[in-house]
């Protein structure tokens, strides 16, 4: 038995016409026949009435019409699996990566490999963590670079490095150095969205406190870090950010670092690709370069 052979039984009853089956498959009507006629030989009888005056279907090829059908839907989508895959290759390396890892960590290991490979071709989508990590689910994108960990039994997880989450203001705020909780939600405060990895850290840091993220005195809710630094910067807010996105700033004196007492927001960041996923060689190698990366930090 082979796929021709269903592919031809099928194409007969879907047209009940063995012209019209062989119109379909470019094929002539006697190669066809011949096909259905050693299918038949080979399953031990027939599968098309051919003494009845209208096409019909004999108890077997009723029976074996609908397997046919299922195997041959099978072998399409593997062909379907198998041009996405080459259509995702052609592009090379496709991450799904929430803010942090996009915009501070990635450029420099994605510059870094393509020192020594220009043949690789990346597209980094910047989302919230928990956005990126759909997308991995859902094979959207090869890997995953996200600030926080959803126990998906599908999905596999490599620890990357620490992040510590620090609170900052603008270097002119007269916002006390240290500070306790009661103090804290006094001051005017600009969140990150709910499904970002610094909101879900800061989050778990105040519940760790006894204390909960709803009582923060917040004015306003932003999807951008840089955003997020120039209206404190200019306005005196308080915010809770990435060290490595607010690393430039406190070197260069713009902002300032806040000690929030018994409070200690802190997070990693992880590597997440789908199980039993099998990656291209360049793949292979960029993943084992990010891996390296959060050894190196």
């Amino acid at each position: 038995m082979d796929i021709k052979q269903l592919e031809a039984f099928s194409a007969t009853a879907r047209f009940k016409s063995f012209s019209k089956a062989a119109d379909f498959l470019y094929l002539s009507q006697p190669t066809v026949s011949a096909h259905i006629h050693n299918l038949e030989k080979e399953l031990g009888g027939p599968l098309i009435n051919r003494r009845s005056q209208q096409f019909k279907l004999t108890d077997l090829g009723e029976s074996i019409l609908q397997k046919a059908i299922y195997l041959l839907q099978t072998r399409d989508e593997i062909y379907e699996v198998s041009r996405a895959r080459s259509q995702s290759s052609s592009l090379g390396i496709i991450i799904a990566a929430s803010t942090i890892p996009a915009e501070y960590l990635l450029p420099d290991v994605i510059s870094e490999f393509m020192c020594s490979d220009l043949t690789v071709h990346f597209k980094v989508l910047e989302k919230n963590s928990e956005d990126a990590i759909e997308m991995v689910r859902h094979d959207l994108c090869d890997i995953g670079v996200v600030g926080t960990f959803i126990n998906f039994y599908d999905l596999t997880y490599k620890k990357l490095l620490d992040d510590e989450l620090f609170f900052v203001t603008s270097f002119a705020s007269d916002i006390d150095p240290v500070v306790s909780i009661n103090d804290l939600m006094d001051i005017p405060f600009v969140l990150r969205e709910e499904r970002s990895g610094t909101y879900m850290a800061l989050k778990d840091a105040l519940k760790d406190a006894g204390s909960n993220i709803s009582h923060l005195n917040n004015i306003m809710v932003m999807g951008s870090n840089e955003g997020i630094k120039s209206i404190i910067e200019k306005n005196r807010y308080m915010a809770c950010l990435s060290g490595f996105c607010v690393k430039r700033e406190l070197k260069e004196g713009s902002l300032k670092k806040i000690v929030v007492k018994n409070v200690n927001p802190h997070r990693s960041f992880y590597l997440t690709y789908l199980k039993n996923k099998i990656f291209t060689p360049a793949q292979s190698r960029f993943i084992d370069s990010i891996t390296d990366m959060g050894r190196a930090r």
